[in-house]
């Protein structure tokens, strides 16, 4: 219960904002008109057992997506002196049918009282609707709007609700593009709001993606890029170089190198494999199989049978394996995934972050020597 008392708000103006509106009464919100509305882009992930407890497959009306989600976040959250009046009630006020107006129908339903205010799951449900996102959305706006125009992409507004075992987290995502769609103005991001029910109450709001189109000037993207700056996540940076294309890393160049210092661990923190020797043909065919053993096992009989044919001596690796790479390596399999991490580039970012931090009072340069230190799970 502590997870839900009043909460330590931080000082940031939106986030007090978004504190304001989630106090608010249920019936003074409009969820009955946005839960119905949004409810076939709602995912439920228990982080305590790994588990994603709903994801809509397309085959339910909104009446029947609705329920499903208002019980499952009952079981969870509340247990079933919640759950069972929705199951015995939803469906005196909502049509199972799918015909009328579902938000009309929910209005009535909230208004029942079937679900008690103090409850969790109402406590979840009063974050699904436009007002909760408004306050985060703005402090974008402002900052970005003013020199770079934009606007909202229709249906790529997703939520996804994370129980964890001390916090309940929503996490609204949706990309926005600019007004025009000429390629020398063109740019999309991508925003997401997390609203963290924990210890404290926590709401931040960040740019997780973004595409510039190839023939935005360099200068306008300088600024813009600029203008998002504070809001770009953690990850921002090493997701655009993860999203190209397999044949658009330097990984054929890179590999080799790199591999040559590779250790891979179970996540209990068994050695799997370790790699300390120069690389060779049969070397970097040793590392291709080991990787794809454990990330995705059946392309390791392609890498037994076509490797020999696309690389054939030690003088020219780089070039033969690029060729094998593009040739025989499915572009959206886990092992393309996996390898995309394993290049000079991915590290880019982090290196940028220290040069911009402290290289002007502590100047530094690399010294050579890379090890990479892989774990995984393959349970």
């Amino acid at each position: 219960d502590d997870v839900y008392d009043d909460y330590v708000v931080e000082s940031r103006a939106f986030v007090k904002e978004i504190y304001i509106r989630w106090k608010k009464d249920l019936m003074e919100l409009p969820v009955y008109k946005d839960l119905g509305r949004l409810c076939k882009n709602i995912r439920i992930l228990d982080f305590r057992s790994d588990t994603m407890l709903y994801h809509e497959d397309g085959t339910k009306d909104r009446c029947v997506i609705v329920y499903d989600i208002l019980t499952i976040l009952a079981k969870e959250l509340d247990g079933p002196d919640v759950l069972k009046p929705i199951e015995n009630n939803y469906y005196n006020f909502i049509d199972p049918s799918g015909e009328g107006d579902v938000g009309e129908q929910l209005k009535y339903f909230f208004a029942s009282n079937t679900l008690p205010s103090d409850c969790k799951t109402v406590k979840i449900i009063k974050c699904i609707q436009q007002e909760m996102i408004f306050p985060g959305v703005k402090v974008l706006r402002d900052r970005i709007y003013g020199s770079f125009p934009y606007k909202d992409v229709k249906g790529t507004w997703e939520i996804l609700i994370e129980i964890a075992s001390d916090s309940v987290t929503v996490v609204h995502t949706k990309w926005e593009q600019s007004h025009s769609p000429d390629p020398s103005e063109f740019f999309k991001f991508q925003w997401e709001l997390r609203l963290k029910f924990g210890r404290p109450f926590e709401a931040t709001v960040n740019i997780v993606d973004y595409e510039i189109c190839p023939q935005f000037p360099k200068d306008q993207e300088t600024k813009l890029k600029k203008l998002m700056q504070p809001f770009f996540s953690s990850t921002v940076e090493y997701l655009r170089v993860w999203k190209k294309p397999l044949n658009e890393v330097n990984l054929h160049r890179d590999l080799p190198i790199l591999s040559q210092n590779l250790v891979i661990y179970s996540d209990a923190g068994d050695l799997l494999y370790e790699q300390k020797d120069v690389m060779s043909c049969e070397k970097m065919k040793e590392v291709l199989s080991t990787l794809a053993y454990y990330v995705q096992p059946d392309l390791v009989a392609i890498i037994d049978s076509d490797y020999s044919n696309h690389v054939k001596h030690d003088s020219d690796l780089p070039s033969q394996l690029e060729k094998f790479l593009n040739d025989c390596i499915p572009p959206n399999s886990h092992l393309a995934g996996l390898l995309k991490c394993l290049t000079k580039d991915i590290v880019t970012p982090a290196v940028n972050k220290m040069r911009s931090a402290f290289y002007s009072n502590i100047p530094f340069k690399d010294q050579g020597s890379w090890d990479i230190h892989m774990t995984i799970d393959y349970s």
